[in-house]
């Protein structure tokens, strides 16, 4: 129930008012029965200042006194004080303006501009979600002084967003990439070539315990060094390293029965070594009338 629906609370003026029938607010009803609103009810078409340099009165008579003549009982600096304030309230000031009345509808197209924007007026609380779009933005608005910390993270950018032209040259650097940042699995096929690596860019250090890795093939021949077991050759392998690590097996042939010479000459071997540089060597419990073909896995940092 409202104020004004039930009688026994119409108390002031303008309760009684709206109990009569009258339907604006009170800032309205105030100026309604001021004399300038009496005087605009009567017929006059003008401003507050135009109707207050309207008021004449005798021949040497202010506006002042032609008031207290009509009935107003207050002093000159009250009636000088209440016309300045009727100005303001009415023509200059927000006091008559209702919170909720200023709306989108009521405001003209670009009525809102920058210059009329107080400094800190436009905070994030004023924003509706998703109110700023792409297409509201400017060209070259959003810049790197404008974004806080933080505040572009990966849940924030969509998917394909970033792309290679929209990469400055040199933005991405190695102070930039978060440790285990480029793995495998985001290395697009093809992507690393000769041309996109520096001079000196692939070095030792960069490069994972096992990361490279080489197959040779060579044959296990039927010369053998030693006088008893263990039995021992040397097998040259160009571009073999002394710090390589090597698996090594047999590589049998297409044709059966030749296959089963080597699977049998092959059971006598035990052991492999990488002896010098480009030399792998071979150790077998017996001298092995058979060769052996055979394919050597080579892993190096």
């Amino acid at each position: 129930m409202g104020m004004y629906d039930n009688p026994p609370y119409y108390m002031s003026a303008y309760g009684l008012a709206v109990k009569h029938g009258y339907t604006g607010s009170e800032s309205e009803w105030l100026v309604s029965i001021s004399a300038y609103g009496l005087a605009c009810s009567l017929g006059f078409n003008g401003t507050l200042a135009e109707w207050i340099a309207s008021l004449k009165g005798e021949p040497g008579t202010t506006a002042y006194e032609s008031a207290v003549a009509g009935g107003y009982e207050g002093t000159e600096e009250e009636f000088a004080g209440l016309l300045s304030a009727m100005a303001d309230y009415i023509e200059d000031g927000t006091a008559a303006i209702e919170d909720g009345s200023v709306s989108t509808s009521k405001l003209a197209t670009g009525a809102v501009t920058a210059a009329k924007l107080a400094a800190q007026a436009v905070e994030t609380g004023k924003i509706k979600d998703a109110a700023i779009t792409s297409d509201k933005l400017a060209s070259g608005a959003v810049v790197s002084a404008k974004l806080a910390d933080d505040a572009v993270t990966s849940d924030k950018i969509a998917d394909e967003a970033v792309v290679n032209e929209k990469i400055a040259d040199g933005s991405v650097t190695s102070d930039k990439i978060a440790d285990t940042a480029v793995v495998g699995a985001k290395i697009a096929a093809g992507a690393v070539t000769e041309t996109k690596l520096g001079s000196g860019a692939v070095t030792a250090d960069k490069i994972g315990s096992n990361a490279v890795s080489t197959v040779y093939t060579a044959t296990i021949g039927t010369t053998w060094a030693g006088d008893n077991a263990p039995y021992s050759q040397d097998i040259t392998i160009s571009g073999l390293l002394t710090t390589d690590k090597v698996l090594v097996d047999i590589a049998p042939s297409s044709t059966y029965a030749t296959a089963e010479d080597e699977l049998d000459a092959w059971a006598e071997i035990f052991k492999f070594d990488v002896s010098a540089a480009n030399t792998l060597t071979v150790y077998a419990r017996t001298e092995t009338t058979t060769d052996i073909p055979i394919k050597v896995l080579c892993v190096r940092k």
